[in-house]
């Protein structure tokens, strides 16, 4: 472990490195040790090239044999076989493997996660909402909430009911819930990009793409309640035992609502001031680099917010999106500006 954590850190120091000997005037490093420092970015464009040359035969397949195959699915399989080869070589060689395609793909393995989500997500759920069409989407609503609603809690409830009575973990039914509302919440990430591959029906697409960003909110409010729940049971353990227990559980059921409440309105209303923030912005220019940087920094910065707020960033960004499909795109005034909005 301590070789291979050396010498990740010596593969993301090396550039710099580099620029120390030259300051210093020292010998130029040897070949082998410049390519090191550009070892990372061979599983990037690898990946590109990977993703493309599949996109291509995929066509193909379609072309030849009218047969459709799921381009995601069909990454999903590529990138784990690579990844099972690649940490296996890895493992085999105790980090110490000199195979480029395996170290690159390594270093970038022990990125934060969570980082690479934050980059992609606001601006997928952004462009996906901004390109719906309003009256559809208006139309869609009562089923989508009927769908994110009721049909969530039934699905979290029937989870919890196998928590509690199957699984042998002695879960009480806060943390099987809280389990639920994890399970419960749909990835609108990968449910945007399948739908656009297989070129659904408009109405059908707004649907369930409506669903999956309202689902996202559900289950924020879920999992923020029964956290709450859980770090005040905790906190006040000893005061439920005393006199005071009931008044401890009163105050903590009017607080749970007043959550609840906050949750499921602070999203849509902090979208709503990120919109007109960037409406004012837009409406006082007509460069189109200015108009994207306004869309961009707005995007990402209601993400940033709802965050640290709490409450569901999927959901405010949704929030943006749709107001920027009922008047927004009105106040870019160029097709080039269009154009550079959403790309």
């Amino acid at each position: 472990e301590q070789h291979r954590d050396l010498r990740l850190v010596v593969m993301a120091a090396g550039w710099r490195s580099a620029e120390l000997s030259e300051v210093a005037g020292e010998a130029t490093p040897a070949p082998h040790e410049e390519i090191e420092a550009q070892i990372p970015m061979l599983f990037m464009f690898l990946s590109l090239l990977i993703g493309a040359a599949v996109r291509f035969i995929l066509h193909a397949v379609h072309e030849k044999f009218h047969f459709r195959v799921p381009y995601t699915v069909v990454l999903l399989v590529i990138g784990g076989i690579y990844g099972g080869l690649a940490f296996q070589q890895w493992d085999r060689s105790d980090g110490l493997t000199t195979e480029e395609a395996t170290v690159s793909l390594v270093t970038w393995s022990n990125i934060e996660p969570v980082l690479i989500f934050y980059v992609f997500l606001p601006a997928l759920i952004m462009e996906a909402m901004m390109s719906t069409n309003f009256s559809a989407f208006i139309q869609s609503l009562p089923v989508s909430l009927l769908l994110a609603g009721p049909g969530m809690m039934l699905q979290v409830g029937l989870i919890a009911l196998v928590c509690v009575y199957i699984l042998p973990y002695g879960w009480g039914w806060t943390e099987s819930i809280m389990f639920g509302g994890i399970l419960s919440a749909t990835d609108p990430v990968a449910c945007i990009a399948v739908l656009k591959e297989l070129g659904v029906l408009p109405d059908l697409r707004i649907l369930i793409e409506a669903e999956s960003v309202l689902n996202d909110g559900a289950a924020i409010v879920v999992f923020e309640l029964c956290k709450a729940i859980l770090i005040r049971s905790v906190t006040s353990q000893e005061g439920l035992h005393g006199e005071d227990g009931m008044e401890v559980e009163a105050h903590g059921v009017g607080s749970y609502v007043a959550e609840g409440c906050q949750l499921v309105f602070a999203a849509p209303a902090l979208g709503c001031a990120f919109y007109f923030g960037m409406e004012l912005w837009l409406s006082r220019t007509e460069d189109p680099i200015q108009d994207t940087i306004g869309t961009v920094v707005a995007t990402y910065m209601a993400f940033y917010v709802s965050t640290k707020l709490g409450i569901s960033g999927v959901l405010t960004i949704a929030t943006i999106g749709v107001l920027w499909a009922r008047r927004g795109h009105l106040l870019v005034s160029t097709a080039e500006a269009h154009h550079m909005v959403h790309s």
